[in-house]
């Protein structure tokens, strides 16, 4: 059911966030291990806004895709990373969980992660509508910028 696949999701995404943190707290504290667990959340982020904003799948296509994404400013905005937000698109509504950095730096993050890898998101929007699938397809295998499950390879 769609309540079962956003239930999944939701578990996939805190998982992976989990990950993301742990990343940065079993490395050195330094800058790259903390940029790349920002990365990781930017991709969640960016991926589930998208997702929300991309409609149902049978109206999507790579014009769709490509206007959701040519504004990466509104997906990102600040106010979707204030805690218990929501992002409201049409009939969706998206409660957000916490995420794990303040509003600004997630903006930047989402952002420059769209900027990054807007061929290899848009790709997988085309392809499906289940969160934990685009997530485990752009931000774990393809653009490795999230951990594999149990920090293995993706």
């Amino acid at each position: 059911s769609m309540l079962q696949q956003s239930l999944q999701a939701l578990i996939l995404l805190s998982m992976l966030s989990d990950q993301c943190a742990e990343t940065t707290r079993s490395s050195s504290e330094s800058e790259s291990s903390n940029s790349s667990a920002l990365m990781c959340e930017g991709c969640l982020a960016a991926s589930e806004f998208s997702n929300v904003k991309a409609g149902a799948v049978k109206w999507r296509s790579e014009v769709v895709i490509a206007t959701v994404l040519d504004d990466p400013k509104t997906m990102c905005a600040a106010k979707n990373f204030e805690n218990g937000g929501t992002l409201v698109e049409g009939a969706h509504e998206v409660r957000q969980q916490k995420w794990k950095y303040p509003p600004p730096e997630m903006q930047r993050a989402c952002e420059s992660f769209i900027a990054d890898h807007e061929d290899a998101l848009a790709a997988a929007l085309l392809r499906t509508h289940l969160l934990h699938r685009l997530v485990a397809e752009v931000c774990v295998r393809k653009t490795r910028v999230c951990p594999g499950p149990a920090g293995g390879p993706p």
